[in-house]
């Protein structure tokens, strides 16, 4: 083609030193294997050991040694070169344009041209389906992926999800095959579902009204379990200047049916105090109960559980406590919980930047492990999975913008490793958010943002679980391969051994919800 003569042209005529040290091209090769008597020092087999070969793919074309990489492909920093996309280079003796191109590529999801604002999606799973959801302008859209193709289901074309505006926070969760949408528009908030078990993937029924909240509105959360119904939870607060703080969790059952069967309400949680600070989140396994978690706190924080079925969403449990007694050190900044195999998995950060986290055993009720287990201090922003039997958290660091892992047993609750593992390599970045994490055949698949010279892409790390956490490949990866604008809020829905990961991104005419199809075993774009 153009490009192979163009290139070897040009290095018959111009590249002849010996000198190893610096860059040189050589011919573009179409026959193996390589003969290491005529192409000495060919990084294929010539250099005495296996080189990476994901460098070289990077690297777009082989050079003489290894002690520098070649500028003119990797734009001068190899680390760095597709923070601003693909590099892409113009002869101008011929004015042929040539692009370096990933193995693979993302691609757009959404499928709304002049859209003016986009949120990060947010996405869930029922077999080979994903459906993933995200706020655009004041509607919610979602769409029906299959993960192990990445592709289109029949019947799976973008739909708009709500008839009252979305103006706040959304939450998705699935259970049985349905999947439920919690939503906040102004003081009110709505709850619709959809079956991801038939075709087209309808609405099942219309949706609801939950509450309209008369103090100041806080969180919303949702759990599904016992068979695809719903509990929704959300807080309100209200302040009475220089006296006190009042705080208030509620929650209330959905069946998930056509009727739109519903429970009264029910209060979780109240409180009041001076200053008092209050975060809460929910989840479920699938199993018979809900769990929700509230921190609260002024200057010292307490964190308890309560956990409610599904059959009336009567209480169960509750409040266990999970940090024993009220703790020093700041209140409770957020909080997370995430459900699996009947354990739930609870951490929570406090304004000190100390991040803390407990198992629940969900059909005891009753928390694991002796203490609570410090995670670490000085955490930015975290991402949390309980999955095949570990709780597993990403974390960025205030002290080094750093991207770190820890697992947690969630057989005992205690931590399964002594240390945390630094999982970023690039050294450029100015700051990191870690993203969506995920455990398959003890791999575990850690994304992030990455943000350097004001631009966002996605990228991420493999690991492997065994006597320590492994760190595998020679670096971090992109998932990312546009990269036009900022890249943002990275989730991944796993089937197999194949990932469906999606973000925001800001591309060069609008916002668009992008997507790529990972492999979880051997993950990343190039």
């Amino acid at each position: 083609n153009a490009f192979y003569t163009d290139w070897n042209t040009l290095n018959n005529a111009n590249v002849t030193s010996t000198n190893y040290t610096t860059a040189l091209g050589l011919p573009l090769l179409v026959t193996t294997p390589i003969n290491c008597t005529t192409i000495p020092f060919h990084p294929l087999n010539c250099l005495g050991f296996t080189a990476d070969m994901n460098a070289i793919n990077w690297m777009g074309n082989y050079n003489y040694g290894v002690g520098a990489w070649n500028s003119g492909t990797d734009g001068g920093t190899f680390d760095s070169f597709l923070a601003n996309g693909l590099f892409r280079l113009t002869a101008t003796n011929t004015n042929r344009s040539y692009r370096l191109e990933s193995s693979t590529n993302d691609f757009v999801v959404n499928e709304n041209v002049s859209v003016t604002t986009i949120s990060e999606p947010q996405t869930v799973t029922y077999g080979d389906v994903a459906f993933t959801v995200w706020r655009q302008d004041n509607t919610l859209q979602g769409k029906f992926m299959q993960i192990s193709t990445g592709t289109v289901l029949t019947g799976g074309a973008q739909v708009k999800l709500n008839t009252a505006n979305a103006t706040g926070k959304f939450v998705v969760k699935t259970d049985s095959g349905k999947a439920a949408i919690l939503w906040e528009n102004g003081a009110d908030v709505y709850i619709a579902f959809r079956d991801l078990a038939a075709a087209n993937f309808p609405a099942i029924g219309s949706e609801i009204k939950v509450v309209t909240r008369t103090n100041s509105p806080g969180l919303i959360g949702l759990a599904m379990g016992g068979g695809g119904k719903a509990l929704a939870f959300w807080s309100t607060y209200s302040v009475v200047p220089y006296v006190t703080t009042y705080h208030t969790v509620y929650g209330r059952l959905f069946q998930g049916d056509v009727a739109g069967t519903a429970g009264t309400q029910f209060t979780v949680f109240s409180g009041n105090a001076n200053g008092l600070n209050c975060q809460f989140s929910a989840d479920s396994d699938g199993g018979n109960n809900g769990i929700v978690a509230v921190g609260y706190g002024a200057s010292t924080n307490i964190v308890n559980a309560y956990s409610y079925d599904f059959a009336t969403g009567t209480k169960q449990a509750g409040p266990i406590a999970l940090t024993g007694t009220a703790t020093g050190g700041g209140y409770v900044g957020s909080i997370n919980v995430s459900a699996s195999s009947g354990k739930a998995f609870v951490t929570w950060k406090r304004s000190d930047a100390y991040l803390f986290a407990r198992a629940y055993d969900m059909i005891a009720n009753t928390a694991l492990a002796p203490n609570v287990q410090t995670i670490s201090a000085n955490v930015g922003s975290y991402s949390v999975v309980a999955t095949g039997g570990y709780g597993l958290i990403s974390y960025s660091s205030t002290k080094n913008t750093g991207i770190y892992l820890r697992a947690v047993d969630l057989s005992d609750g205690a931590l399964e490793y002594t240390t945390a593992l630094q999982l970023d390599t690039s050294k450029s970045a100015k700051s990191r958010k870690p993203g969506g994490l995920y455990l398959v055949s003890g791999n575990i698949v850690a994304l992030w943002e990455h943000e350097e010279s004001s631009k966002r892409t996605i990228r991420g790390r493999a690991v492997a679980m065994g006597a320590n956490l492994v760190a595998k490949g020679s670096g971090e990866f992109f998932v990312s391969t546009t990269n036009f604008g900022n890249q943002t809020g990275p989730k991944i829905a796993v089937k197999d051994a194949t990932g469906f990961v999606v973000w925001w991104a800001t591309d060069s005419t609008q916002q668009n919800i992008r997507g790529y199809s990972l492999d979880m075993l051997n993950p990343g774009a190039l």
